[in-house]
């Protein structure tokens, strides 16, 4: 079968929880004698693997906002799939530099989307409040207002009036219609949603997607499964961005409840690093935790080796978080939080441990039970492993997106 996966950002120029994903799924199909191709749109790089395609054109972040296609960016992407003719089409992050254009451009192919965020569907991209509340789809004139204003004073400086106007009801409206619009056109031109977690499939059911376009299949992991090793001294680890939905000023709290014995490795990097490294020390923990920066592939899998336990202390709707999948197959103990995807991959007092977000008093309890519990923490490294194998090894995802692949292949030609 001839695919091709569409993704704004690809390896090794960017590397979130996306970007590894959509590499890893390049890697298992190619394996599978597919012919597997791969457009991005990062300007200014040049990729060494001649199956990578780089438009290497900017784009509007404006166009991209309101959910309208780059003509550039269209016209290069459709020339490009006219002439590799593919079987199916798989499009994933769209916003920052390929814009709507990538699946305006699929029109006429077989075409796949992976939902890794909610930006087709909300200008935050989080579904959530200010107040940190999961969204109800019943306030997103005021998010456009607020969005589009900080976005403008944050990128344009010299179209600060602009933010102006939009404390206009009547413009804030016509915003919100034209991506509305936008929003409604790519729904009836994808042939089928993919959800990486299964809180996500009632959201976009809400927002109008039928339940037969929407198929829910979770992230897959490169990294091996090896022997469990525990460091000589007690580590709980985090990894993942400093930003603040990502909850760890949560687990800073709860490290300041725990005995001073345990320490926190923290891999990662962001715009609130500054506030954490602050925080840490009003709570009188900064000689306990290590800032570590920013690891490469390679590093992180050192990292799982150098704790007990990973923590995931979200406070937003993560699509699944694959340092979860990771940590499990590095065969380490987790505790993460009752929301969004995490629940899926966290089988409660199986693998790990699930707390409510926002709960640092919980986490540290839960930490005191591992530690004290003789063996628990191996114990639940051990069936992490093997829910790793049989839920989200790399076989395991293959069969399922190549399964889904042939369904809406056929699907098509029996229509």
């Amino acid at each position: 079968m001839k695919i091709v996966q569409i993704t704004n950002l690809y390896p090794p120029f960017v590397a979130g929880g996306a970007e590894i994903y959509v590499e890893n799924l390049v890697r298992i199909l190619s394996s599978d004698k597919n012919e597997v191709y791969v457009i991005t749109n990062i300007p200014g790089k040049r990729f060494d693997d001649s199956r990578v395609i780089n438009l290497n054109k900017r784009n509007s972040d404006i166009l991209t906002s309101l959910l309208l296609p780059n003509p550039l960016i269209y016209r290069k992407i459709k020339k490009i799939l006219a002439q590799l003719k593919p079987d199916i089409v798989h499009v994933h992050n769209i916003h920052i530099s390929l814009s709507t254009a990538a699946i305006f451009a699929a029109k006429d192919f077989l075409l796949a989307v992976t939902v890794h965020d909610f930006y087709l569907f909300c200008p935050t991209l989080r579904f959530m409040y200010e107040d940190g509340k999961v969204c109800e789809l019943d306030k997103c004139i005021n998010c456009v207002h607020k969005y589009y204003t900080s976005e403008i004073m944050k990128r344009w400086g010299h179209f600060k009036f602009l933010s102006v106007l939009l404390k206009s009801g009547p413009l804030c409206s016509s915003i919100y219609k034209i991506r509305k619009k936008q929003m409604e056109k790519l729904i009836h031109l994808i042939d089928k949603f993919i959800c990486p977690n299964k809180s996500q499939k009632p959201m976009l059911e809400r927002i109008g997607i039928p339940a037969n376009k929407i198929t829910v299949l979770p992230y897959t992991s490169d990294f091996e499964l090896k022997e469990i090793t525990l460091p000589g001294k007690k580590y709980l680890g985090y990894a993942g961005g400093l930003i603040k939905e990502k909850g760890v000023h949560v687990l800073l709290k709860a490290l300041s409840m725990l005995p001073e014995d345990i320490k926190l490795l923290i891999a990662g990097d962001g715009v609130y690093r500054d506030e954490l490294v602050q925080l840490s020390k009003d709570l009188g923990i900064y000689e306990r935790v290590q800032f570590m920066g920013k690891l490469g592939r390679h590093k992180m899998r050192n990292f799982y080796d150098m704790i007990h336990i990973l923590v995931v202390p979200s406070l937003w709707p993560e699509v699944l978080g694959i340092v979860g999948l990771e940590a499990m197959a590095s065969g380490k103990a987790v505790i993460g939080s009752t929301i969004g995807g995490i629940p899926d991959w966290i089988e409660d007092g199986v693998n790990g441990f699930l707390v409510p977000p926002d709960s640092p008093d919980l986490i540290a309890e839960k930490t005191k039970i591992l530690f004290n519990t003789d063996r628990l923490i191996h114990k639940f490294g051990l069936n992490g492993q093997k829910k790793f194998i049989n839920e989200f090894s790399p076989d395991i995802h293959k069969g399922k997106i190549m399964g889904l692949y042939r369904e809406i292949f056929h699907g098509h030609h029996i229509n």
